[in-house]
């Protein structure tokens, strides 16, 4: 049998709904009849997927689909309970920002009894930076600012907005047939697999196809945001 492409995930990897990248041309002779293959592309036509997925995995090949892909991504930390705010004093001309799940970073009011302080509240994530320069990320526990990094800070602060207030997102679908959803803040593997299920951008939407939405609805769902979808 021949083998897999060196440092492939897969002998077949799905990289768009029902469309694959070959990486064992063993694969090859399973794929016959099910589909258009040229090279090392393969788009899925048949209407039996489940059963053409179950049998090329029957042969002992590795399939990876997006949807196994989405279950791999890292899971989000478990937080305690919001509590009490401290009260914190950044260096000078430095800024606050909060992490308000799909609206992004905010900018942090100052404490009214304690001008250029802030009171932050126990598990809130914050970013703090000078000017527009490269932020430094933290986590607000007992009592203390804990270091993250972007990808860190982005997960637990959709864990605290998901707990503050329920995260939407509308996808609106337009005259072509085709969907659109704001630009959004996620982790880095997040954003990676987004751009797979995703066909382009349209001004600062991404666009997707009917045949992604559930994808995505799962994906965005495994950060606690709910997709709403308007036709």
């Amino acid at each position: 049998m021949s083998k897999r492409r060196v440092g492939a995930p897969a002998d077949l990897e799905e990289v768009y709904p029902d469309r694959f990248i070959v990486h064992n041309p063993a694969v090859g002779p399973s794929l016959r009849g099910e589909g258009k293959r040229e090279g090392d592309r393969f788009v899925l036509t048949s209407w039996r997927r489940e059963g053409f997925l179950a049998r090329v995995r029957g042969k002992t090949f590795v399939v990876l689909t997006l949807a196994d892909q989405i279950r791999l991504l890292p899971l989000l930390p478990r937080v305690t309970a919001l509590g009490e705010p401290i009260l914190y004093t950044p260096g000078q001309g430095q800024r606050v920002s909060y992490f308000a799940g799909v609206l992004g970073w905010q900018p942090a009011a100052e404490a009214l009894d304690a001008p250029g302080a802030y009171r932050l509240v126990e598990g809130s994530v914050i970013r703090r930076r000078r000017g527009r320069g490269p932020g430094q990320y933290y986590h607000v526990r007992t009592g203390k600012l804990v270091t993250l990094d972007e990808d860190e800070a982005l997960r637990y602060g959709y864990v605290m907005a998901a707990r503050i207030q329920a995260q939407v997102v509308v996808a609106y679908q337009g005259q072509d047939g085709q969907y659109q959803i704001p630009d959004l803040l996620l982790p880095s593997a997040h954003r990676a697999m987004l751009g797979r299920l995703i066909i382009g951008k349209m001004g600062e939407d991404y666009a997707f196809g009917p045949e992604a939405v559930g994808l995505i609805e799962v994906l965005l769902g495994t950060l606690g945001i709910e997709l709403d979808v308007e036709g």
